[in-house]
């Protein structure tokens, strides 16, 4: 009877260690990878993640060139919404060769599309075209808590 119970016990035992294996498996490193040359990283929608690059400016790595830039830098506000990332930056940079100070961006993770606006006006009116009502501008610093 006594090495019935340790059997089943030890099968038992097995079985639980199997399942908890399969679990941390499955978890994507993109949102479970530490940060990145030791710089503070918050991942939004795979590919794209928020990066501290000093004390007080956040930035966006593109994933294309198509508004001939590689990052927005000084990222102010970050939203998610619908499989979407909606970013707002202030602090000059310049897109598509023209300089600017404030910018809103529209990004969507599944068709790598990136899209800027250097009016509110014309980032609205692209949500409206989406299906998105509102958007609640956070700045990076918050997710963090």
């Amino acid at each position: 009877m006594k090495s019935v119970f340790i059997i089943l016990s030890f099968v038992f035992l097995v079985c639980l260690g199997c399942k908890h294996s399969k679990k941390t498996k499955s978890a994507d490193p993109f949102y479970s990878k530490g940060n990145l040359f030791d710089r503070l990283n918050i991942p939004l929608i795979k590919p794209y993640k928020l990066i501290k690059v000093n004390d007080t400016e956040w930035r966006l790595e593109l994933q294309t060139t198509s508004l001939l830039t590689l990052s927005i830098d000084n990222v102010q506000g970050v939203d998610t919404v619908a499989r979407k990332i909606m970013i707002y930056f202030k602090g000059g940079t310049e897109v598509n060769n023209i300089q600017y100070n404030e910018l809103w961006f529209i990004i969507d993770p599944a068709s790598l599309s990136e899209r800027s606006f250097n009016s509110y006006d014309g980032f609205n009116n692209a949500l409206k075209k989406i299906n998105i009502d509102k958007v609640n501008f956070r700045k990076p610093d918050m997710l963090l808590q």
